[in-house]
C-alpha cells in the first residue's frame, strides 16, 4: 500500500475577524487528518485535545501537530476544530496509523511502507525553508500558498509563513530534515498495519456454508457479513480462499471459480453492506473443504481473517436401471449408481404421458416397489419412473424404465340379465358362479354414472335398483369378477324403463334402501361460507365466499308409524352418506306430467331431531334432515 496526499486546506478569514477550515475536496472515509496549528503571543498550546483527535507533537513555540484516522463517513460530519490559531490541514490516504514524533534533526522508519511528514516555519521576512530530502512533490510545499496567522505587534499585523512536505524513502532507515529542530516538527506514518481494535473490528462474519455444514454436489453459494460499523463505501475487495481439509495451501475464489493454490486473487465488493456473496460454479466434488474471507478497507487496508468455516461436499445419490415386473401388480426394482437411500418415490405413466400411479415420497432402503392394481388397460404400454432422496434431503434425478405392458384374459361374462319394473325395479343375473363380485351401472339423466356392486352369493341373483331414473328408458351393465375380485369381464346388458315414483335412501353400495315419504322439501342452497364485513375505513361491505362445494339443504321425511320412525332413524344413524332418490317431479309446463329428478348423494349434518304434525295429537313424528351434497 502506498501513503499519498488526498489534499490539503488553509484557513480562510471570516468577515467577523474570526478563522475557518474546511475538508479538502476528495476526502474519503478511512483517509487521515493532520491540523497544524499554533497559538498568538507564542503561548504554548492548550493542553486539551480537541474531540476526536490526537496531539502528535508540539513545540515551546505554540505549535502543535493533532491527528486523527477518518473510519467511518460520519467522521467527515463533525467540525473542524480551531483551537488557536489553526495554520493548514493536510489529509492524507494509506495511513493505517500514527508513529512516533521525531527526534531532532530526523527520524528513523521501522519499515519502507512508512512515510514522515514535516511542518515548518518562517517569519516572512526569512528564508524559504529547505525542504526534507527525497520530497516526493514538484513544488517545495504541499501547501501551494502561505499559510499563515497574524500576530498583533504594537499596530500591525505579522504574517508567518507555514510549509509541509510528504517524505517517502521507499527503505526503512533514517530519513534526515534540514532546518531548526524548533523551527520543524515530523510526524511518522505507519502504512498497511490497522490498529488491533480496529482490525478486529473490520473483520467479515462466514455465514454460509456454515461451520459442520452440509452441502449438496454442485453450485456453493458463499455467504458472508461485513461490519455494520463500516458503511458499504469503505469496502473495496474482498478476498476469499477455500481449500480441502488437509490441503498445504489455500485457493482463491473469484468470479465464480476456484483456482486451487492460488490464494491471492481478491475479487470487487458490490453488494450491499452486511451480506455479500459469491459462487462457485458447479466446480466442487464430494469431500470437505474449509473456506474464510477477509476485506479491504477503502485506504486499503486489510482486514483480519475471518474464522474459518469447515464443511462437507456430499454427492446426491443417482438411480441406476429401472426394470418392471409386468402384471396386474407390477413390481418396479432398480439400483443406486451412487449415494444412499432414505425415500423413494415411483411413478407410472402411460405412453402420452398421463400419470396413472404416483406413489408419493415414501421411507425405504428397499429397490423394489410394488403398484397396486390400478384401472389399467388390457394390453396398454405404461413407463415406470423412479426418484430417490438421501436422508440429509438431497434428491436423485428421475429415472425411467423401458415400456412394460399389462395384459390379462378377463374373466367370463354373466350368462343373462333380467330387467322389470317394479318398487323397486329388479334385476335377475345368471352365471355367476366362481365369481367374488357383480357390478352394475347405469347412467342417469344428469348424465353421472351409478355403480352398484354385490358380492356373488349364488349362481343367480336377484338385486333391487331403487336408484333407476324415472320414465326414462335406461341400458344396465353388468360385470362379473374372477374369484380374487380384481379382474372384470366384458359387460352383457339389458334396457328397462322405470315408472316407481316412491322415493328411497339407498346405501353406497346399493346393498340396503329404506323406502320414504317427503313431506316438504325446503329448496336447495349453495353449500359455500359467505361472510359479509364493513372494515374501518371501507366505503362499502367487504364480502368473502369460500369455494362452492355443492348444493345444501333441508328435507323433512314423514313417519307414519313408530315403527317406520324407528326405522329409518337406525338406518341414517348406521351411515355417513347415502343416495336419495327424489319424488319424480310434475312439470306443469308440460300438463303436470312427471318426470326424473336425479339422485343426490349426501350426508346429514345436524342432530338427529323430530316434531310433531300441528294440531294432530298421534304419535308418529317428522323427521326434518339438514343435509349437504357429497361428490
Amino acid at each position: 500500500m502506498t501513503i499519498a496526499l488526498r489534499g490539503n486546506s488553509d484557513i480562510t478569514y471570516t468577515a467577523d475577524g474570526g478563522i475557518s477550515v474546511a475538508w479538502p475536496s476528495g476526502v474519503q472515509a478511512g483517509d487521515t487528518a493532520l491540523l497544524f496549528t499554533a497559538t498568538s503571543g507564542g503561548r504554548k498550546p492548550a493542553t486539551s485535545v480537541p474531540a476526536g483527535w490526537t496531539l502528535l507533537r508540539s513545540n515551546s513555540a505554540g505549535e502543535a501537530i493533532y491527528g486523527r484516522l477518518i473510519i467511518t463517513p460520519a467522521d467527515l460530519a463533525l467540525a473542524v476544530p480551531v483551537n488557536a490559531v489553526i495554520c493548514g490541514m493536510v489529509v492524507l490516504s494509506g495511513v493505517s496509523a500514527f508513529g512516533a514524533t521525531s527526534s531532532t534533526g530526523g527520524i528513523t522508519l521501522p519499515a519502507a511502507s512508512g512515510a514522515i511528514i514535516t511542518f515548518g516555519r518562517r517569519n516572512e521576512s526569512s528564508p524559504a525553508l529547505t525542504p526534507p530530502t527525497g520530497r516526493i512533490f514538484a513544488t517545495d510545499a504541499i501547501n501551494p500558498k502561505y499559510s499563515s496567522y497574524k500576530v498583533k505587534k504594537k499596530t500591525h499585523w505579522r504574517k508567518r509563513r507555514y510549509n509541509a512536505w510528504l517524505q517517502i524513502p521507499g527503505v526503512a532507515g533514517f530519513a534526515s530534515i534540514s532546518g531548526s529542530s524548533d523551527a520543524m516538527m515530523s510526524v511518522e506514518l505507519i502504512a498497511d498495519v490497522l490498529p488491533a481494535a480496529d482490525a478486529s473490528a473490520m473483520t467479515p462474519t462466514t455465514l454460509t456454508p456454515a461451520n459442520d455444514a452440509t452441502a449438496e454436489a454442485g453450485q456453493i453459494d458463499f455467504l458472508w457479513a461485513n461490519p455494520t460499523a463500516y458503511a458499504e463505501p469503505l469496502w473495496s475487495l474482498h478476498q476469499l480462499q477455500l481449500r480441502a481439509v488437509g490441503a498445504a495451501t489455500w485457493g482463491s475464489v473469484s468470479s465464480g471459480t476456484w483456482t486451487p493454490g492460488d490464494g491471492d486473487r481478491t475479487e470487487v465488493e458490490s453488494a450491499a453492506t452486511g451480506s455479500q456473496i459469491s459462487s462457485v460454479l458447479d466446480s466442487l466434488a464430494a469431500g470437505t473443504y474449509e473456506w474464510r474471507i477477509r476485506a479491504q478497507f477503502a485506504s486499503s487496508i486489510w482486514s483480519a481473517w475471518s474464522a474459518t468455516s469447515t464443511f462437507t461436499v456430499v454427492a446426491p445419490p443417482a438411480v441406476g436401471e429401472v426394470a418392471v415386473e409386468a402384471s396386474l401388480t407390477p413390481v418396479v426394482s432398480w439400483s443406486l449408481a451412487s449415494g444412499s437411500q432414505s425415500y423413494a418415490r415411483v411413478m407410472v405413466r402411460d405412453t402420452l404421458g398421463e400419470q396413472v400411479y404416483d406413489s408419493g415420497l415414501q421411507p425405504t432402503d428397499l429397490g423394489s416397489w410394488v403398484v397396486p392394481m390400478q384401472d389399467w388397460v388390457n394390453g396398454g404400454s405404461y413407463l415406470a419412473a423412479v426418484t430417490v432422496m438421501s436422508a440429509d434431503g438431497m434428491q436423485s434425478a428421475e429415472v425411467e424404465s423401458s415400456p412394460f405392458v399389462v395384459a390379462w384374459t378377463p374373466p367370463e361374462a354373466p350368462a343373462s340379465l333380467t330387467l322389470a319394473d317394479g318398487r323397486p325395479p329388479q334385476a335377475v343375473v345368471t352365471g355367476l358362479a366362481g365369481a367374488a363380485l357383480l357390478r352394475l351401472e347405469w347412467l342417469t339423466t344428469s348424465g353421472a354414472t351409478a355403480t352398484g356392486v354385490w358380492p356373488v352369493t349364488a349362481d343367480t341373483m336377484t338385486l333391487d335398483l331403487p336408484l333407476l331414473p324415472y320414465a326414462a328408458e335406461t341400458t344396465v351393465s353388468a360385470f362379473r369378477s374372477d374369484v380374487d375380485g380384481t379382474l372384470w369381464s366384458a359387460p352383457i346388458t339389458a334396457d328397462v324403463t322405470s315408472y316407481d315414483t316412491r322415493s328411497y335412501l339407498v346405501d353406497d353400495e346399493m346393498g340396503s334402501w329404506v323406502e320414504i315419504t317427503i313431506a316438504e322439501d325446503d329448496g336447495l342452497t349453495e353449500a359455500q361460507a359467505v361472510s359479509a364485513s364493513y372494515p374501518l375505513g371501507e366505503s362499502e361491505a367487504l364480502v368473502l365466499r369460500s369455494d362452492r362445494a355443492g348444493d345444501a339443504g333441508v328435507v323433512t321425511l314423514l313417519a307414519r308409524t313408530l315403527a317406520e320412525k324407528k326405522q329409518i332413524r337406525e338406518w341414517l344413524r348406521d351411515r355417513g352418506t347415502f343416495w336419495l332418490r327424489w319424488t319424480p317431479e310434475k312439470n306443469m309446463m308440460l300438463g303436470g306430467t312427471l318426470q326424473d329428478a336425479p339422485p343426490t348423494r349426501m350426508a346429514a349434518v345436524s342432530p338427529w331431531r323430530e316434531q310433531r304434525v300441528k294440531q294432530k295429537a298421534i304419535q308418529h313424528r317428522t323427521i326434518p334432515i339438514s343435509w349437504v351434497e357429497r361428490p
